[in-house]
Formats: structure tokens, C-alpha cells, sequence
């Protein structure tokens, strides 16, 4: 496929979710004569269903990352290893950091989140949850903290207790028990219920849980301000702890705005129910990194997984001038939260269930995809 007779180039900036199943399918692009780039910064993407299962050691970090730069290569596509700088879509180009420029014809972003977000000041030793490969090495950190002979236990503070909060949690427990460490875990979160957006009967079974499990839960409890010991709540409570997990405030990275390009409320880039952006046709994107116009999406990777049929047709389609497909996020979707002691907590519209069987077929479905996409 050309445009004004040159070979069309279809550039993926980022390897997220969203990419994977155009990655996967890049020798069929570049059967149709198109010219596949990947630009990310790292040769893999760590699985981000997985994660969590890393800090209690279910999985070994080897088995929870996909080798991006061997899908793209092995179909006859070009990898480089940088990240993206800026978008100058007046001249159908985007700038890396390690500044070289490389020209689109059309372009999916899918380049992830950052944390923390919402004004929230940390320390540059606090750990985000995002990008996802914070919490693959996370595990080696908390088998490092020791109790001392005067009977202090280390101290583990989780702020936000979203979804990620919470298996985090489940599992830096697990992590705890297996070090034989008698640590201490708090979750602070500015809500009134831990998994805020979730029915009433799941933010009941993971508060219930958790307590169960010796975890403390401070509900009400916005955190302002992490300093490198202690943090610090909008009514002035203070929170001491040895090792701070940011799972709170996750935002679109920043490049979108600052090259000019039409963003949602987040931060995201502004698309269309095409996943196109609304300032320049050529561009789409999925996962964390768009606003999706008229909807109003959590950031869970479902999303960007179902995402992913829809770009790889779009993308090709707009350089066809052929007729796009819509995205319709799915009302109802099943999330399982990991509760690091092989028993899941499922989540499907207003069922909810917690049992072992529920962690299997998240494990179930979780290696599956990850090994489809190892081994193809």
C-alpha cells in the first residue's frame, strides 16, 4: 500500500495492550506493503494482569513479559528502542528522546500511564504502579526490610485502593509471609470504599478481606504529600512507613497536550469512537493513554485488549479510504483481582464471588494471552 506512490509507514508509538494484537499480525501488514515501525523503550511489555502475581512469586517475571521487539521483527518490522518526545502532526512526524525523528502515514499511540497523578507530591524513592515493570522488581525491595531486635516491623504504605491498590496489597503480604517477615501493610485512600467504582458487594468482600489478612484500611484518608518516611493526609494526619506504593492518580503521559494535540480531561488524547484523534486523522490510540470521546472508561486493560482488533482494521482502513470500524466498550466485562493466596475476587456487573476457582481462571486466562503472544 502507498500514498502518492510511496510505501505507506504505519508507526505503533508504544507497545501496550492495545498494540499487541496489531504486533502480532505485522507480517500480515507487511505482506500488504506497508512499512511497520515499533517505537518503545524497552524490549518488553510486563503483562499488567500478571504483575501482581510477581510480588507473591505465583509467577516468575520471565513468565508475565511479552517480547514486543520479536513480534514486530519477526514480521518483517523495524524496532527502535527510544521514546516518544513529542508528535508534530503538521508535518506527519514524531520526535524521540534520543533525537531522531520518524515520519507516519498513519500511527497508533498507545504509550501507557503515569503515576502519581491529582497534585499528589512524592519523593522520587516512592514507587508508581505505572509503568508496569515497577512492580516486577518491587518483590527483591520488601525481602530487603528486616524487622530490628527491638521488635520494630517494617511498614508498607499503599496509596489508592483501586484495583491495583488492592492486589498490590494481597500480595505484598504474600511477599511479606514468604520472607518470613512480620511487616506491617496500610492502604490509605481518599474514597469512602476501597474499589470506589465497584458494586457494593466487592468493596465489602476486599475491605472484609483485607482486614482478614492483617492489612490496615484508612478510608477517608486523601494523601496531600510523600516525604521519604512519612506521608501526610489533608486533615494532617501522618502516616510513617519504610517503602510507599503509588497506585493513585493515573494519568496519560503529557506529550499529547504539549504537542499541540486535542486531549480530554485527563490529559489523554482525544479520540473519537473510531479510537482516531480528533486534531489529526492519521493518529489513533488505545489503552491508558486516549479520552475516548462521550465515555468515560476506567483504566483496566480489558479495554485496551478489546481495543486492539479495532486499530489494526482502522489503520489500515484510513490508508485504504476504506470505511472504519467503531470501538463500543462492552457495559458489562469480568475482572478478577488477584488476592495473593491462590483465591480470586470476581467482578462481573453485579456478581460478585471470591474462591480459588475465580484465581484460577484468571491465571487461566491471563497465561494464555501472554503465551500466545510469547511463542507465536
Amino acid at each position: 500500500m502507498s500514498v502518492s506512490g510511496k510505501r505507506s509507514t504505519v508507526v505503533f508509538a508504544g507497545g501496550g495492550h492495545a498494540q499487541l494484537y496489531s504486533l502480532l499480525r505485522t507480517r500480515e501488514l507487511t505482506k500488504k506493503g506497508f512499512e511497520v515501525v515499533l517505537v518503545n523503550p524497552d524490549r518488553f511489555l510486563y503483562y499488567s494482569g500478571m504483575a501482581p502475581g510477581t510480588l507473591s512469586r505465583t509467577y516468575r517475571p520471565e513468565e508475565a513479559r511479552i517480547d514486543v521487539r520479536h513480534l514486530v521483527e519477526k514480521g518483517g518490522g523495524r524496532f527502535v528502542e527510544d521514546r516518544v518526545k513529542a508528535i508534530r502532526a503538521r508535518d506527519g512526524i514524531i520526535l524521540l528522546e534520543g533525537g531522531g525523528s520518524i515520519r507516519y502515514d498513519a500511527m497508533s499511540v498507545a504509550i501507557g500511564s503515569a503515576v502519581p497523578g491529582d497534585g499528589l507530591q512524592a519523593p522520587d524513592n516512592a514507587i508508581p504502579v505505572k509503568p508496569v515493570e515497577n512492580v516486577i522488581g518491587l518483590r527483591n525491595r520488601l525481602g530487603k526490610l528486616e524487622e530490628n531486635s527491638l521488635g520494630y516491623k517494617p511498614e508498607v504504605l499503599i496509596v489508592g485502593g483501586g484495583a491495583a491498590g488492592c492486589e498490590v496489597a494481597c500480595n505484598a503480604k504474600r511477599a511479606f509471609e514468604e520472607h518470613e517477615i512480620n511487616g506491617l501493610i496500610t492502604i490509605a485512600d481518599r474514597g469512602g470504599a476501597l474499589l470506589g467504582s465497584a458494586p457494593g458487594r466487592a468493596q465489602t468482600e476486599i475491605h472484609e478481606y483485607l482486614r482478614s489478612r492483617g492489612v490496615k484500611v484508612l478510608l477517608d484518608s486523601e494523601i496531600i504529600k510523600v516525604e521519604e518516611r512519612e506521608a501526610y493526609t489533608r486533615d494532617g494526619r501522618r502516616i510513617d512507613f519504610d517503602v510507599a506504593i503509588l497506585a493513585v492518580g493515573i494519568r496519560p503521559m503529557e506529550i499529547f497536550g504539549r504537542s499541540g494535540l486535542a486531549t480530554g480531561g485527563d490529559g489523554g488524547l482525544w479520540v473519537n469512537r473510531y479510537l482516531q484523534s480528533i486534531s489529526d486523522p492519521r493518529i489513533f490510540g488505545g489503552g491508558d493513554a486516549i479520552s475516548l470521546r462521550g465515555e468515560s472508561l476506567e483504566k483496566l486493560g480489558v479495554f485496551a485488549i478489546r481495543q486492539g482488533p479495532v486499530l489494526f482494521h482502522n489503520l489500515q482502513a484510513y490508508l485504504r479510504g476504506e470505511e472504519l470500524k467503531e470501538f463500543k466498550p462492552q457495559k458489562i466485562f469480568l475482572y478478577i483481582l488477584n488476592l495473593g493466596d491462590e483465591t480470586g475476587l470476581a467482578i462481573y456487573g453485579p456478581l460478585v464471588w471470591r474462591s480459588r476457582l475465580a484465581w484460577r481462571l484468571k491465571s487461566y486466562i491471563d497465561t494464555k494471552f501472554v503465551r500466545e503472544h510469547q511463542y507465536p
